[in-house]
């Protein structure tokens, strides 16, 4: 599966979380692991108001943060290499990410990288969009949970490479793969048309059963096809997700190529913004 896995760290809790929660999935997939901080890059010259001392103790702080995620890992029994990066944190980021030759960047979902002090915003939505390898996002004090995974399917061609992958890791874990997929219908379609639901259900169990022999073959032990109507698709999602305890949710990405890089479709970029769950969002 992984075998070169990169971790954005930036000294917060939530990123300490987030890397114990990669070094766990490291240690099972065998992979090697590559952690990155990002000082960032600040517009101007301090000197010019007497405060070079500031550049010196940015450094010296995300150095400090560098150096205890790479303690974690040795005490965690995975080797690590360490990389201290000047710049815009995403580009920092995926540049690392093609340089070690990743196949996983690992983040978690409010990442900022700041020095209390200055402040420079949101990097993980960034970082997802333009991406070429898949991303796992980690909230908070979520923990990654491999016996339960849930794929959010809608029978695009993301969505089966997706399918692939959450295949690929039911199958070597064991898990319960629960494939979801929803369909839209407003109250006022359904009470004029009540057998229009009948038919999009019918429609969307046709698309799932792709995805459903798509896991069989990959040998995956319990697949479970999950089909329901839900307004907005993305809510629904993430509510079948939770009420299956779910421990890793898996969408596709939209666009092929270049476009990859810049588009995702809406329900994605919608479970990226709503989901506690780990997000796993798998490119081509």
């Amino acid at each position: 599966m992984y075998k070169k896995v990169l971790v954005a760290f930036d000294g917060t809790d939530s990123a300490t979380n987030v890397l114990e929660q990669a070094l766990v999935l490291a240690r099972s997939e065998n992979a090697a692991v590559d952690i990155v901080t990002v000082i960032p890059g600040y517009q101007g010259d301090l000197r010019l108001l007497g405060n070079s001392r500031v550049l010196t103790e940015m450094h010296s702080h995300y150095q400090t943060c560098l150096d205890s995620a790479i303690k974690l890992a040795l005490a965690r029994n995975v080797r690590a290499r360490a990389h201290l990066c000047t710049g815009e944190p995403p580009e920092e980021i995926l540049r690392t990410a093609e340089e070690v030759g990743a196949d996983l960047v690992v983040i978690g979902k409010r990442a900022r990288f700041l020095l209390d002090s200055m402040p420079v915003g949101l990097v993980a939505d960034d970082v997802v969009r333009q991406s070429d390898v898949d991303v796992l996002i980690i909230a908070g004090d979520k923990k990654l949970g491999l016996e339960r995974i849930f794929l959010a399917y809608d029978g695009t061609e993301g969505a089966d490479i997706a399918a692939r992958q959450a295949s690929a890791l039911a199958a070597r874990y064991g898990a319960v793969l629960y494939i979801g997929m929803t369909y839209e219908m407003d109250m006022e379609a359904f009470s004029l048309a009540p057998e229009l639901e009948e038919a999009l259900h019918r429609k969307a169990r046709s698309a799932i059963d792709a995805a459903v022999e798509l896991a069989r073959k990959a040998d995956v032990k319990q697949v479970e096809p999950v089909i329901r109507h839900g307004n907005p698709s993305y809510k629904t999602l993430i509510e079948e997700a939770t009420a299956r305890k779910a421990g890793l949710l898996v969408a596709g990405a939209s666009g092929r190529g270049s476009l990859s890089r810049v588009l995702l479709g809406s329900v994605t970029r919608r479970m990226i913004s709503m989901s506690t769950c780990p997000l796993l969002i798998v490119k081509e």
